[in-house]
C-alpha cells in the first residue's frame, strides 16, 4: 500500500485558504466557528509535517488544544485530547495546555 503524505505546498495553500476564509466571516461569528471548525483537521496537518521551528507551529497548536476544548472533542485525530496535546508539546518544545 502506497502511503500518501501532504506536501509543504498544499500545506501552505490551505493555510493561505483558511487565512482568507478567517478574514472573510471576521463579522460573522456563526461563520467563524464554522470556519474554525472546518480548519481543524488542515491545521492538524501543519502541526504534524511542518518543522517544529515554524514560526506559527506554537499559535496553531494552542488554537486547535483550546477549540478542542471548547468543542468539548475528547479526541483528536484518533487519540485523547491530552495525549495529542502532550505530542504536539514534546514536538514544539513548548507548553500548549494551561
Amino acid at each position: 500500500m502506497q502511503v500518501r503524505r501532504l506536501t509543504e505546498e498544499a500545506i501552505e495553500k490551505g493555510y493561505d485558504l483558511f487565512e482568507r476564509a478567517r478574514r472573510a466571516t471576521a463579522g460573522d461569528p456563526k461563520a467563524g466557528c464554522h470556519v474554525e471548525t472546518a480548519r481543524m483537521i488542515p491545521q492538524d496537518a501543519m502541526l504534524q509535517y511542518l518543522p517544529a521551528g515554524d514560526p506559527r507551529s506554537e499559535e496553531e497548536a494552542v488554537g486547535l488544544y483550546r477549540l478542542a476544548e471548547e468543542l468539548e472533542m475528547p479526541r483528536v485525530v484518533g487519540m485523547p485530547l491530552d495525549e495529542y496535546c502532550e505530542r504536539m508539546s514534546q514536538k514544539l518544545g513548548v507548553r500548549i495546555a494551561e
